[in-house]
């Protein structure tokens, strides 16, 4: 992860490393059906310590199969950084490239 950093400061470029969320199921002691799901970070939580920023992408609004489509629009959030405030934005991926959603 340092060589990343070190890349980034060097040739001031953006690095992206990404962590896909998969779900955790609990599981009911009673009966052993599904009592709750809930996203983590596939590579763990000691990776999501290494990051400054995090930036998590989906659909707008979420679908139940997280599945984007082209016609949808998509939403971007900053949930953790050391010099940003949490925020979001909406875009669109077009033929012409990613546009802002107003």
């Amino acid at each position: 992860m340092l060589d990343l950093q070190s890349l980034s400061s060097k040739f001031n470029i953006a690095v992206i490393v990404t962590n896909h969320l998969t779900t955790f199921l609990e599981f009911s002691h009673e009966d052993g059906s599904v009592s709750k799901g809930f996203l983590v970070p596939s590579l763990g939580d000691s990776f999501t310590h290494l990051v400054g920023n995090r930036l998590m992408l989906g659909c707008a609004p979420p679908t139940l199969s997280n599945i984007c489509h082209r016609e949808t629009p998509y939403l971007l959030m900053i949930t953790k950084s050391s010099v940003l405030p949490e925020a979001s934005a909406m875009f669109q991926i077009e033929d012409g490239g990613i546009r802002d959603v107003t």
